[in-house]
């Protein structure tokens, strides 16, 4: 029963604070991948649980190019917003002179 309560508490928590919860999934979104890869490699130092021909800085490396081409993306989807906006703005301006 207070399981229940606790996960019925979570879920409005997140309904009531919708910014802080994308902010805060996005971020564990980003930051597991990281931490997995740091986690596996370092108990592969103790006892091999898979063997690759990759190293940790080649995982990071692909990782990183990932999250460089989504900004890419993210920046290039924010661009034509801002200059609707702009674009507005100049609209409002001229009708006003």
């Amino acid at each position: 029963m207070e399981k229940k309560k606790l996960k019925d508490r979570f879920i409005s928590w997140i309904i009531k604070n919708k910014v802080k919860s994308a902010i805060m999934g996005g971020l564990v979104i980003l930051l597991l991948p990281l931490l997995v890869i740091e986690l596996l490699y370092r108990i592969g130092g103790f006892c091999t649980l898979i063997t690759t021909r990759f190293e940790a800085t080649d995982i990071l490396s692909y990782w990183r190019a990932f999250l460089v081409g989504i900004g890419t993306i993210a920046l290039g989807a924010l661009a034509p917003y801002q200059n609707s906006i702009i674009n507005k703005q100049a609209q409002d301006a001229q009708k006003k002179a």
